[in-house]
């Protein structure tokens, strides 16, 4: 069951050397271009400010009595009302805050959202809405938010490359040797004629000769065909 209400408070707060400790998460899928399209696009999932019009990515303050990843799971859900796989840290970077000039070192992780809620504990606060990188780099406010967007978008690239070639490195894969088959029931090598030797009445090698000759006449002539013909697998 998740809870309605947002953790509030400094009390718990991470400092590092005077620096307030943000973490927080930038939530994407992959969707379809069309209904009959293979194409899929990648969204991320943007919130409004709670006290501006600008556009920005769940993060919130790191607290003592969780982990990093968990921090980010928090503000993630607090904030923008999504569940998902929370995967390896995009980088920190370091900023003022806009309000006091405050010093902060902000963490970022990519999110995989698996579930998005209908309630959640700042609905009433923000708006949130799925855009591609492009609006996202547009309107998101903050520039070290922006660089990690970059960041996610390399990260991806990548991975989809990795997958086209381990796909197309399988795929070879079942290019086996190919099959063997034979033309016809019977074994060309097979119809060849027997010879019997020493069927004439003094057996001498002229007869024998003869002999060969004659059943040699009447038997049919091997046909001229390949032995074997390659076949390969469908790639």
């Amino acid at each position: 069951m998740v809870s309605m209400v947002s953790r509030s408070g400094r009390h718990l707060q991470r400092y590092d050397e005077g620096c307030r400790q943000v973490v927080g998460c930038i939530p994407y899928r992959y969707t379809k271009t069309d209904e009959f399209s293979s194409v899929e696009e990648l969204e991320v999932l943007v919130i409004s400010s709670q006290k501006g019009q600008g556009m920005m990515f769940p993060k919130g303050g790191w607290e003592v009595d969780e982990s990093m990843e968990d921090a980010a799971l928090r503000e993630t859900l607090e904030e923008a009302g999504v569940r998902g796989i929370v995967e390896r840290r995009l980088g920190k970077w370091r900023y003022k805050s806009k309000r006091g000039g405050i010093l902060h070192e902000g963490y970022m992780f990519p999110m995989r959202v698996q579930e998005q809620l209908d309630l959640w504990p700042e609905k009433d606060l923000r708006k949130r809405r799925w855009m591609s990188v492009a609006q996202a780099r547009e309107v998101c406010q903050h520039l070290w938010m922006k660089e990690a967007l970059d960041e996610l978008v390399r990260r991806q690239t990548q991975l989809k490359q990795k997958e086209e070639k381990d796909e197309t490195t399988t795929c070879s894969g079942l290019v086996r040797s190919p099959k063997i088959f034979r033309l016809g029931g019977q074994d060309p090598m097979s119809a060849r004629p027997s010879f019997r030797p020493g069927l004439g009445p003094d057996n001498t090698k002229i007869n024998q000769k003869k002999e060969a000759r004659r059943v040699a006449s009447h038997c049919p002539k091997p046909a001229v065909l390949p032995a074997r013909l390659s076949a390969e697998w469908p790639a």
